[in-house]
């Protein structure tokens, strides 16, 4: 009875969403309608229905009006505008699990972006790129995502007014997958055995080593109170690698920090 219910809200809800979406595709699609000629305001336009479609069940959708919307950028010489949906339609096929699509339109925002005439707006759109190509090459390849995360600190950097901890958390998930690589499950005995222990524990401590960084950068830049939800991520990435390396004290010092987080959020 209890699973009954709990679907039902579950779906009611869902609907409640999707008449929501609805509403204001509509209302957007209305405001497309009013300004047939003023192609700036229709790329945010058709930008804004992409958004409104960006869910697994409508990504082909979403995937249109980012197009439409990059073609009239394109047209207007808004290279930042356009390399920024390029990206949106790179992360919408790896959602999907097209990768050599997400890696095509991922590269071809980074060509786009060599194209745009403002500094600081180029090395943030290709910082942006090699951002995305770092997530998809996350999938299958640790050293290329290693290579566009680093790409994309050393642009970081150059952005003195940008945080980016999300790169250094980035970087810490990759050591995590790589050390993940050499954990074995014992089929008899049902228990994880190591296969290489130095180079298992030389992946955990540079994991360590990035999502502390992460959580510096975030301090550095005001972020804890502000960005919550992503204090409590690092929180839980740093109790997890303490876990890998045996020193459960210091592992719940800060699950208790992301739980106490989680409880002020609401999100537990």
């Amino acid at each position: 009875m209890v699973k009954k219910i709990t679907f039902i809200f579950v779906l009611l809800a869902s609907l409640f969403i999707f008449s929501q979406n609805a509403s204001r595709i509509d209302s957007l699609l209305k405001a497309v309608q009013e300004y047939p000629k003023q192609d700036t305001i229709k790329a945010r336009l058709y930008y804004l229905i992409g958004r409104e479609y960006y869910n697994p069940q409508n990504y082909n959708l979403a995937i249109v009006y980012f197009f439409r919307s990059y073609k009239l950028y394109l047209s207007n010489g808004d290279f930042f505008n356009a390399a920024n949906q390029l990206e949106k339609i790179s992360y919408l096929y790896l959602d999907a699990n097209k990768l050599d699509k997400a890696l095509f339109y991922a590269f071809e925002s980074f060509k786009l972006s060599k194209r745009i005439s403002d500094t600081h707006q180029r090395v943030i759109s290709e910082c942006d790129a090699y951002y995305c190509l770092a997530q998809i090459y996350d999938a299958d390849d640790n050293n290329l995502s290693k290579h566009y995360y680093h790409r994309c600190l050393i642009l970081s950097k150059e952005i003195t007014n940008e945080p980016f901890y999300h790169i250094y958390n980035g970087l810490g998930n990759v050591y995590v997958k790589e050390s993940e690589k050499l954990v074995k499950k014992d089929p008899i005995l049902k228990i994880d055995s190591v296969s290489d222990p130095p180079r298992f524990y030389q992946l955990v401590d540079s994991a360590l080593h990035f999502y502390k960084l992460a959580l510096t950068n975030m301090e550095q830049y005001h972020l804890i109170e502000k960005e919550p939800l992503s204090v409590l991520t690092i929180y839980s990435n740093i109790g997890t690698i303490y876990l890998k390396k045996n020193e459960t004290k210091k592992s719940l010092e800060y699950f208790f920090k992301a739980i106490n987080i989680a409880e002020k959020e609401n999100s537990i």
